[in-house]
């Protein structure tokens, strides 16, 4: 299992250091579980599992929606593409973003 540890403390000569359990993220072969320990080593916070506020929620449009055939033909179309925001958590429009994408086996763009 993946398991996140506070050290508490390491005493000198000795090879295994105290720890408190903080949290246990999942099983080693789940794919959630990969996932989070990945970000939570590259120290990126996950936010996608907080719930919405109801406030939220309510600006929300009814689903199902759709986007109609005449707003796509007047937009480039980058649903294929991987691209994610680089705005602050406290950005209050998503204009910065970033996107990635393989050449090759070894090499991206």
């Amino acid at each position: 299992r993946f398991i996140l540890v506070k050290m508490t403390r390491w005493v000198a000569h000795n090879m295994r250091p105290f720890c408190q359990v903080v949290d246990v993220l999942g099983e080693m072969a789940d794919m959630e579980s990969q996932i989070s320990a990945v970000l939570l080593q590259q120290g990126i916070q996950q936010t996608h599992c907080q719930d919405f506020s109801e406030e939220v929620l309510n600006c929300l449009p009814e689903t199902p929606w759709s986007i109609s055939e005449e707003e796509v033909a007047k937009r480039r179309d980058l649903r294929e593409w991987r691209i994610f925001s680089i705005d602050p958590e406290t950005a209050r429009d998503l204009d910065d973003a970033l996107s990635i994408e393989m050449v090759d086996e070894s090499t991206a763009r």
